[in-house]
């Protein structure tokens, strides 16, 4: 599993594919390998990011609400409201601006989706797949991921599942997961609101909830 804490949450840090001409400092991704590209994005009012085409298919998620105004790069703009836990999916080619209209910043994570597929590696195990399961919402579905909303509960361990699908989780709250393999296995982990995994195809195991609280947006690659 690859585990990055997230980055220092400043107005001034922008992606670098959206990067302001005058920064200094190219801003690293908080992921970066064959399947994806992760960016941590806050924009505070009146702060916006120029123009800019994408390269790559990509899912913006939302961690907090607020309302961005978009500029599209043939001269019209709208006003959209952002709710936290919201995605919405960006096609390879769009070019827009975004603009913070809210008084407060607006925090979200870009995952860019590169070429490479993952085919789904096919379940041997007798455990049930990571998703559908309890207490999970769908937010988006299509051909290129699914997102997915979970809340974990004090002392309620989640089914012992597995990950037939490459996965990047974002944290939404401050507590501590425990995590138990079938084969006996566990380790705690203190995870932090913001922190962000990548879970690779393969992974088997189950969560439980042991202090504080936790809720993720899970998006699942395929």
């Amino acid at each position: 599993m690859i585990k990055t804490l997230l980055a220092v949450c400043l107005a001034t840090i922008l992606i670098p594919v959206f990067i302001q001409a005058e920064a200094e400092k190219s801003v690293a991704p908080l992921i970066d390998n064959e399947r994806v590209r992760v960016w941590d994005v806050v924009l505070t009012k009146g702060q916006r990011m120029p123009i800019k085409k994408y390269e790559l298919d990509a899912v913006q998620l939302f961690l907090t609400d607020g309302d961005i105004r978009v500029n599209n790069a043939h001269g019209s703009s709208k006003e959209e409201k952002r709710k936290e836990g919201e995605a919405v999916f960006i096609k390879r080619g769009t070019e827009i601006e975004e603009e913070m209209a809210s008084e407060t910043p607006i925090h979200s994570v870009i995952v860019e989706l590169k070429d490479k597929l993952g085919a789904p590696m096919e379940n041997k195990t007798g455990l049930p797949n990571a998703f559908p399961r309890p207490r999970a919402s769908l937010v988006l579905e299509n051909a290129r991921l699914a997102v997915w909303g979970y809340q974990w509960n004090l002392g309620e361990p989640t089914p012992m599942h597995y990950h037939d699908k490459d996965a990047v989780v974002i944290y939404m709250e401050n507590g501590s997961l425990k995590r138990s393999t079938p084969g006996g296995e566990a380790s705690l982990n203190d995870i932090s609101a913001g922190e962000i995994h990548y879970i690779p195809r393969g992974a088997k195991h189950t969560e439980l909830l042991v202090r504080g609280k936790q809720r993720a947006l899970m998006v699942k690659l395929n």
